[in-house]
C-alpha cells in the first residue's frame, strides 16, 4: 500500500506536465498484429521505446523526410508540434529555429550525437545538407542535465546514414519562379520591366548519393551542387513590386562516412565540407546590393559503440571531433570586411551499467575546445569539460523514475549545475504518461562576452 501511494503521489505532482504517447500498430492479417515500436536515444543518452523516455520526443524517419517532399532541413522541422522555423530568405539565407518558445541559442542541435558549428549560438540549418540524412529525433524541454550548456527549449539530434544500401542515386532539381512585372532601378532610373522568363528556371540543384556494403564495411558518400539567382519579385514599403537582388547562391557539399561492424559494436569514421558563396541584399529600408557571404565548414569525427565492454553488464560510447568554420563578410558600400575563423575540437564518452533488474545507470563526460580568429573579435578561445550521471528506477512494473544530474566547467565563467526528474507511467502498450522538472542553461557565446 505504501509503493503504491508513493507511486500516485509522484504521479500527482508531475499532472500539469503530463503528456500522452502514442505508439503505431499494423496490421499484417486479422490474425496477427505487429507493433512498430520507435526507438529514441537522445532522450536518455542510451537506446529507448519512445512511450518509455520521460519527455515528449518525435522521431523522424528517412522515409518520412522523402514522402514530405522538403526541400532543406527547416522543412522537415517546421510541421512539427513546438518548433518554429525563422527563414530569412530564399535558398542559401540563414535559417534558425526555436522549440517551444525559446531563442536559437537555447536550442542544441547535434549531429549524430556531436554539437553542430556556429560562432554566434544556434545553428544556421541551412548548411546541414538533407541529403544524408536517415533520421532526427526531436527531445523537447530542458536537457541540460545531460548535454549541458543551450539545451534549454530542447535538443535536435540530426544522424547520418550509416548502413550501405548498395545503391547510386541521383536527383536533379529545378526551382522556379511565377514571370511578373516589377519596378527596377532607382529614382529617376526606375522603370517597369516586363516578365523575366528565366524566372522559370531559378534555381537548379543536382544530388548524387552512392554506398556500397563489403562484407562488414558500410561506405557511404553523398554530395550536392546549387546554384540559385534568387531574382523572385516582392512587395516593398510602398507596396511596389521590386525584383530582389544580390540575393545569388553557388555552393555545394560533400559528405563520407565508414562504418565497421564488430558482432558487440561498430567503428564510425565521418567527413564533410561545405561551401556557400553568396549576395546579402540586406533589408528592405536600407538594402546592399554588393555585399557578399562565403562559409567554409569542413570537418569529421570518429565513433565507437559497443554493447559489451568486457563484460555484458557494461556498454561504452565514445566520440571525437574536429571542426573548421571560416565566414568571409564584405560590403564596399560600408567599407565592410570581416573574417571568422572559428575552431572546435571535443571528446565524449559515456557507459551504462547494467547489473540490476530494478534500476541502470548512464553516466559520461565531454572536453572541448573551442576558438575564434576574428577582425573584430580577436582571438578568444575556451576549454570546457563536463560530467553527467544519469538513473533510470523501475519502481513498479509500470513506472519509471528518471533523475539525471550534471556540471559543467568553462575556462571563461563560471561553471554551471544542472538537474532533471522526469517520471513515466505506462497506461497501456500504447498509451504513456510523462513529467519532468528540469534546470538548464545556455551559455553565452563569444560575441556576447566580448
Amino acid at each position: 500500500m505504501k509503493s503504491s501511494a508513493l507511486i500516485f503521489l509522484i504521479l500527482f505532482m508531475f499532472i500539469p506536465l503530463l503528456s500522452l504517447a502514442q505508439s503505431e500498430k499494423t496490421n499484417t492479417n486479422s490474425e496477427e498484429i505487429l507493433e512498430i515500436e520507435e526507438v529514441v536515444v537522445t532522450a536518455t543518452r542510451t537506446e529507448e521505446s519512445v512511450l518509455d523516455v520521460p519527455q515528449h520526443v518525435t522521431v523522424i524517419t528517412e522515409e518520412e523526410i522523402r514522402k514530405s517532399g522538403s526541400k532543406n532541413l527547416a522543412e522537415v522541422l517546421s510541421v512539427h508540434a513546438g518548433v518554429s522555423i525563422s527563414d530569412y530568405g530564399p535558398a542559401g539565407a540563414i535559417q534558425s529555429l526555436s522549440v517551444r518558445g525559446s531563442t536559437s541559442s537555447q536550442v542544441l542541435v547535434l549531429v549524430d550525437g556531436m554539437r553542430a558549428i556556429g560562432t554566434h549560438g544556434g545553428a544556421d540549418l541551412s548548411l546541414i545538407p538533407l541529403e544524408n540524412i536517415e533520421r532526427i529525433e526531436i527531445v523537447r524541454g530542458g536537457t541540460s542535465a545531460l548535454y549541458g550548456a543551450d539545451a534549454v527549449g530542447g535538443v535536435i539530434n540530426i544522424i547520418t546514414k550509416k548502413e550501405a544500401d548498395d545503391k547510386l542515386k541521383i536527383t536533379i532539381e529545378n526551382g522556379s519562379y511565377i514571370p511578373q512585372k516589377a519596378l527596377e532601378g532607382t529614382g529617376s532610373n526606375k522603370r517597369e520591366s516586363g516578365p523575366d522568363f528565366l524566372d522559370m528556371v531559378d534555381t537548379q540543384k543536382v544530388s548524387i548519393n552512392y554506398s556500397k556494403k563489403i562484407n562488414n564495411l558500410n561506405l557511404i558518400a553523398s554530395g550536392s551542387f546549387i546554384k540559385a539567382n534568387n531574382e523572385f519579385v516582392f512587395i516593398n514599403n510602398t507596396d511596389k513590386k521590386r525584383k530582389r537582388y544580390n540575393a545569388a547562391l553557388i555552393g555545394g557539399d560533400l559528405s563520407t562516412g565508414l562504418r565497421i561492424n564488430f558482432p558487440s559494436g561498430f567503428l564510425d569514421v565521418n567527413g564533410f565540407a561545405l561551401y556557400h558563396d553568396r549576395g546579402i541584399p540586406g533589408k528592405l529600408g536600407s538594402l546592399t546590393p554588393d555585399a557578399n557571404q562565403k562559409d567554409l565548414q569542413a570537418g569529421g569525427n570518429i565513433g565507437y559503440k559497443t554493447d559489451h565492454f568486457f563484460t555484458d553488464y557494461l556498454t561504452f560510447d565514445l566520440k571525437t571531433f574536429f571542426n573548421f568554420y571560416r565566414v568571409d563578410w564584405k560590403d564596399p558600400l560600408w567599407s565592410v570586411d570581416s573574417t571568422h575563423n572559428y575552431y572546435a575540437a571535443g571528446l565524449d564518452a559515456a557507459q551504462e551499467l547494467l547489473v540490476f533488474d530494478s534500476f541502470s545507470l548512464i553516466y559520461g563526460g565531454s572536453l572541448n575546445y573551442e576558438r575564434i580568429d576574428s577582425t573584430d573579435l580577436g582571438m578568444r578561445e575556451r576549454i570546457y569539460s563536463g560530467g553527467f550521471i544519469e538513473g533510470a528506477f523501475y519502481l513498479a512494473p509500470r513506472f519509471t523514475l528518471q533523475p539525471a544530474l550534471r556540471y559543467d566547467y568553462y575556462s571563461d565563467f563560471e561553471g554551471s549545475l544542472n538537474y532533471k526528474l522526469g517520471a513515466v507511467y505506462n497506461l497501456s502498450r500504447t498509451t504513456s504518461i510523462k513529467g519532468n522538472i528540469a534546470r538548464s542553461y545556455r551559455a553565452p557565446t563569444f560575441n556576447d562576452l566580448y
